[in-house]
């Protein structure tokens, strides 16, 4: 019987060091999906350049990461791309506060 609950013990101290873990790990990539028009409104479908940046503060914010993605495919408005494909995210990005992320093609 000892040794039964020594070993589950054991397991939980096991599992919640995991989930700690993973649960204070930051993002690698985020799945940022958009839609891109024309001037008149229209659904773009072509492939662009875009720079994404991140923003500590939704106006007047200090820029605290960017990353160019060169082709970003746009299929009737509608674009896709993983954040930190190009610059990863890990140490610029503090996920804890307030981010703004700001697309600018």
């Amino acid at each position: 019987m000892k040794k039964s609950h020594f070993f589950s013990m054991v397991m939980f101290v096991g599992v919640l060091t995991v989930v700690t873990t993973v649960k204070a790990s930051a993002p690698q990539l985020v799945n940022y999906q958009g839609f891109l028009t024309d001037g008149a409104g229209d659904p773009l479908d072509t492939t662009v350049s875009v720079t994404f940046t991140i923003y500590d503060a939704p106006t007047a914010g200090i820029a605290i990461w960017t990353e160019t993605q060169t082709t970003v495919v746009v299929v009737a408005g509608q674009f896709n791309v993983l954040l930190g494909s190009v610059t990863p995210l890990l140490d610029t990005v503090s996920w804890a506060a307030d981010v703004h992320i700001c697309p600018i093609s």
